[in-house]
């Protein structure tokens, strides 16, 4: 039974007769990876590291918030300050101006 690897690319290797002897690559292959510019890249990972942080913030004051709905009813009302100190103590947003 033949190899059930993908095939990533394929080529096809020409004598010097036909087409100067260059290979061909048919398909697949790396692939390269587009160039930013540096202005927005230097605003996009600052922004995106607060985004994951606020991330975890709520998702952690949602499993709380749950948590307190399961045990009581109207729970989370009375959890309300618990859970969102403990939410914000997730919200940690790294600074490094340079790097």
């Amino acid at each position: 039974m033949a190899s059930e690897k993908k095939v990533k690319a394929v080529t096809v290797l020409r004598s010097d007769a036909d087409f100067g002897g260059t290979p061909d690559t048919i398909s697949g292959g790396k692939t390269k990876k587009k160039k930013k510019k540096q202005s927005i890249g230097m605003i996009e990972k600052p922004l995106f590291d607060v985004v994951k942080q606020f991330d975890k913030a709520t998702t952690a004051y949602r499993e709380s918030h749950e948590k307190s709905n399961a045990k009581k009813k109207d729970g989370w009302i009375l959890d309300l300050p618990k859970n969102s100190s403990k939410a914000l103590g997730k919200f940690k947003i790294p600074f490094n101006p340079f790097g």
